[in-house]
C-alpha cells in the first residue's frame, strides 16, 4: 500500500471513531431521534457528494 492509502485509512478510522463521540455528546442535548436524523442526513449528503 502507498502512503496515501494509509492516510485515507487513518482518516476513515478517525471519522468512524468521532461518530461515536458525537453520538454520546449530541444525544443528551438533541435527543435520540434528532441525533439519528442528523446522522442520516450527514451520511446522505456525503454519499451525494461522492
Amino acid at each position: 500500500m502507498r502512503a496515501a492509502d494509509y492516510a485515507r485509512l487513518v482518516a476513515l478510522a478517525a471519522i468512524w471513531g468521532a461518530a461515536f463521540i458525537f453520538m454520546r455528546v449530541a444525544a443528551p442535548v438533541l435527543g435520540p431521534v434528532w441525533t439519528a436524523e442528523l446522522r442520516v442526513l450527514l451520511g446522505g449528503l456525503a454519499l451525494l457528494a461522492w
